[in-house]
Protein backbone atom coordinates (compact mmCIF):
# COMPACT_ATOMS: atom_id res chain seq x y z
CA UNK A 1 0.00 0.00 0.00
CA UNK A 2 1.46 3.27 -1.10
CA UNK A 3 1.57 5.79 1.42
CA UNK A 4 -0.76 8.05 2.80
CA UNK A 5 -2.72 9.71 5.22
CA UNK A 6 -5.94 8.58 5.87
CA UNK A 7 -8.92 10.94 4.63
CA UNK A 8 -10.97 13.09 7.17
CA UNK A 9 -14.19 11.82 6.59
CA UNK A 10 -15.98 13.08 10.23
CA UNK A 11 -16.27 16.52 11.99
CA UNK A 12 -14.56 15.31 14.35
CA UNK A 13 -11.51 13.25 13.18
CA UNK A 14 -12.11 9.25 12.82
CA UNK A 15 -9.57 6.35 14.15
CA UNK A 16 -8.91 3.85 11.64
CA UNK A 17 -8.03 0.84 13.25
CA UNK A 18 -6.43 -2.24 11.43
CA UNK A 19 -6.45 -5.89 13.39
CA UNK A 20 -4.16 -8.19 12.18
CA UNK A 21 -5.33 -11.49 11.91
CA UNK A 22 -2.27 -13.48 9.91
CA UNK A 23 0.84 -12.08 9.42
CA UNK A 24 3.39 -14.82 8.06
CA UNK A 25 4.52 -12.19 5.30
CA UNK A 26 7.82 -10.35 5.58
CA UNK A 27 5.97 -6.93 4.91
CA UNK A 28 5.85 -3.73 7.81
CA UNK A 29 3.89 -0.99 8.58
CA UNK A 30 5.66 2.45 7.88
CA UNK A 31 5.36 5.62 8.85
CA UNK A 32 6.75 9.28 9.29
CA UNK A 33 7.27 10.39 12.43
CA UNK A 34 6.75 14.14 13.67
CA UNK A 35 10.30 15.16 12.30
CA UNK A 36 10.26 13.18 9.49
CA UNK A 37 12.48 9.84 9.98
CA UNK A 38 10.51 6.31 8.78
CA UNK A 39 9.69 4.30 11.76
CA UNK A 40 8.19 0.53 10.80
CA UNK A 41 6.87 -2.33 12.86
CA UNK A 42 6.15 -6.05 11.78
CA UNK A 43 2.43 -6.32 12.95
CA UNK A 44 1.69 -9.72 14.55
CA UNK A 45 -0.93 -11.40 14.72
CA UNK A 46 -3.57 -10.63 16.68
CA UNK A 47 -2.46 -6.76 16.96
CA UNK A 48 -4.03 -3.55 16.35
CA UNK A 49 -2.74 -0.71 14.97
CA UNK A 50 -4.58 2.53 15.48
CA UNK A 51 -4.49 5.53 13.52
CA UNK A 52 -5.78 8.96 13.49
CA UNK A 53 -7.24 9.98 10.24
CA UNK A 54 -5.43 12.98 8.47
CA UNK A 55 -2.61 12.70 11.09
CA UNK A 56 0.35 10.14 10.21
CA UNK A 57 1.35 9.45 6.80
CA UNK A 58 1.96 5.64 6.73
CA UNK A 59 2.02 2.73 4.26
CA UNK A 60 2.85 -1.00 4.19
CA UNK A 61 5.76 -2.48 2.51
CA UNK A 62 5.65 -4.96 -0.50
CA UNK A 63 5.20 -8.58 0.42
CA UNK A 64 7.54 -11.07 -1.17
CA UNK A 65 6.82 -13.61 0.65
CA UNK A 66 3.98 -15.44 2.44
CA UNK A 67 0.42 -13.67 3.60
CA UNK A 68 -1.03 -10.99 5.61
CA UNK A 69 -4.74 -10.66 6.69
CA UNK A 70 -6.08 -8.18 8.18
CA UNK A 71 -9.97 -6.50 9.40
CA UNK A 72 -10.05 -3.17 9.03
CA UNK A 73 -12.41 -0.54 11.01
CA UNK A 74 -13.11 3.20 12.13
CA UNK A 75 -14.25 4.51 15.32
CA UNK A 76 -15.78 7.89 14.97
CA UNK A 77 -17.03 10.00 17.82
CA UNK A 78 -19.84 11.78 15.40
CA UNK A 79 -22.19 11.65 12.83
CA UNK A 80 -21.27 14.64 11.31
CA UNK A 81 -19.72 13.82 7.86
CA UNK A 82 -17.35 16.04 5.66
CA UNK A 83 -17.69 16.57 2.05
CA UNK A 84 -14.65 13.83 1.86
CA UNK A 85 -17.34 11.48 3.25
CA UNK A 86 -19.56 11.81 0.03
CA UNK A 87 -16.87 11.65 -2.12
CA UNK A 88 -15.53 8.42 -1.15
CA UNK A 89 -19.01 6.87 -1.85
CA UNK A 90 -19.55 8.43 -4.97
CA UNK A 91 -16.13 7.56 -5.68
CA UNK A 92 -16.70 3.45 -5.60
CA UNK A 93 -20.09 3.30 -6.66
Amino acid sequence: MRCHKDTLLYKIPQYEVVYTITNSSDSYTKWYTSSQKISHVFTKPNSLLIIKAAANTHCVSRINYGTRSILKFIYTQTNQTTHNYHNEFKRFS
